[in-house]
């Protein structure tokens, strides 16, 4: 998906909503393909676990993460460490499935894309 750039360098209208739908698709293809809650935790800061984004549970780190084990999802909690933000979270399976089967809806949906669009 290429974005659609104008002579003065801004990116057009046109464009824009590429960039916004590679984003949209990048995220839904990441949290419902790649993103493995067992194995992977949401972290919102750069600290001991390492740089905001994602961390493995059995990183060098996973002392850390011990106490959150039998959490389905973990998300720490940028303002009090040690928090999981997400430690009542019981469908998180059923929120990746959601996400795969939106991606997929719009991925048959672009002009080129699986369906032909």
């Amino acid at each position: 998906m290429q974005a659609e750039q104008r002579q003065d360098g801004e990116l057009s209208p046109r464009g824009r909503r590429g960039v916004l739908a590679a984003l949209l698709l990048g995220f839904l293809h990441f949290y419902g393909h790649v993103f493995d809650a067992k194995e992977h935790a949401v972290h919102a800061v750069h600290d001991w676990a390492g740089p905001a984004g994602f961390v493995r549970r059995d990183d060098d780190q996973a002392p850390l993460l011990a106490p959150f084990a039998p959490h389905a999802l973990l998300v720490s909690d940028p303002v009090l460490p040690g928090n999981n933000l997400a430690q009542s979270c019981y469908r998180a399976q059923q929120v990746q499935h959601v996400f795969r089967a939106a991606a997929a809806a719009l991925l048959d949906r672009l002009p080129g894309g699986r369906g032909g669009g």
